[in-house]
């Protein structure tokens, strides 16, 4: 009873403050029109689909018949001959001088040693190059497929003693050649991501400058002559924090995707556990700091350093695929922005559960140490 008294009265307070809808529904939905609008043109998110051109592929033996037979073969499917046309060279020096005149967009040369790698020589279009990574791959792929059903035949025939076989260009490929597109997030589903996940962080602040406000007016000494334990005066208002950053976030949601269009792609319970375990991880860091420091400035120093830090490591502000690659995947809000634009996205459902794993991971860590913190927050 006396832990719900606290968390109510918490609770209670912090829904009453007109601060609360204008810090933390009004500025962020602000922020995040004007940063989505703003960078809308950016070339980063054009959404543009690409065209996939018709490539005139120059293809050299090299005594090697079979395997250059094979990707011939391989290329008259249905699914491959109409973006690639091959044209036979004799020699490699003759197919690196078309590639230089651009009489051939793509160049491959098959090694004579069965157990050397393809050669691939690159043309100038850049996006002849990546459909051409494809069909190789597919091509490696579908002789791989066809070398194991060779085997499983061999053994059939030697079983029942009936010939079975299958040639490359039966073999369907693994993977459609429409895949390369510009699919990707606009500004605004951009934007509203990181900005959410960022005054997620800021329930940390707040629960920490909350605490150290009851400390500085002697309530929090004064509750310990109550019933009421240390950890249970923490824990309650820690819900309440919890409670209010689950509503900032849901209506951050609904607001900008009515008013602004952002589509989200949500399922609930996604949305619950990402959320709650990014607002947990943020309070037990406010806890912390609200243990190691004795000052609110100090303690708003320190979090905004962390919340900025993180928020700009992982791509929140400026989108450099290169470093959230090298620094952003060690951050908090890294992950908790991957699980959104995933979903928005449609991504493999194991690479959501992979975020929510590695956030899972953080929350156990700082939950760990907070309950070491917990209790000096009253008792000092």
């Amino acid at each position: 009873m006396r832990f719900w008294h606290i968390f109510w009265h918490e609770l209670s307070y912090w829904l009453k403050e007109r601060s609360t809808y204008v810090q933390f529904i009004l500025v962020p939905l602000i922020m995040i029109f004007v940063l989505g609008s703003s960078l809308a043109g950016s070339e980063v998110f054009k959404q543009e689909d690409v065209i996939l051109p018709v490539a005139t592929v120059g293809l050299v033996g090299e005594g090697n018949e079979s395997m250059a037979q094979a990707f011939t073969q391989f290329s008259r499917h249905e699914e491959v001959s109409r973006y690639i046309t091959i044209e036979q060279i004799s020699t490699s020096a003759a197919l690196a001088e078309q590639l230089r005149l651009q009489q051939v967009d793509y160049g491959i040369v098959i090694p004579k040693q069965e157990e050397a790698s393809i050669q691939l020589l690159q043309g100038s279009n850049h996006v002849i190059n990546l459909m051409m990574t494809s069909i190789v791959n597919e091509f490696a792929s579908a002789s791989a497929m066809h070398a194991l059903k060779l085997e499983a035949d061999h053994t059939v025939e030697d079983t029942s003693g009936e010939e079975q076989g299958t040639s490359l260009q039966d073999s369907e490929p693994l993977v459609s050649m429409g895949l390369i597109s510009s699919e990707s997030v606009t500004a605004m589903q951009y934007y509203a991501v990181s900005i959410l996940i960022m005054f997620l962080l800021y329930a940390g602040l707040r629960f920490g400058s909350a605490l150290l406000v009851e400390e500085r007016s002697y309530t929090l000494k004064r509750m310990q002559s109550t019933p009421a334990r240390p950890r249970e005066i923490i824990y309650a208002m820690m819900l309440a924090h919890f409670i209010l950053s689950l509503l900032q976030a849901g209506c951050m949601i609904v607001i900008s995707a009515v008013v602004y269009g952002v589509n989200w792609h949500l399922h609930l319970g996604t949305v619950v556990i990402a959320c709650g375990f990014v607002t947990l991880c943020s309070l037990c860091i406010g806890l912390i700091g609200a243990a190691w420091f004795r000052q609110s400035k100090t303690l708003h120093t320190f979090m905004q350093t962390i919340i900025i830090a993180m928020v700009a490591a992982s791509g929140g502000y400026v989108l450099i695929p290169e470093f959230q690659q090298a620094a952003g995947v060690y951050t908090l809000p890294y992950w908790g922005m991957q699980i959104f634009y995933n979903q928005m996205l449609n991504a493999a459902p194991a690479a959501t559960q992979h975020g929510l794993g590695i956030l899972a991971l953080w929350a156990i860590i700082l939950g760990g140490l907070s309950l070491y913190f917990s209790k000096k927050v009253v008792t000092r």
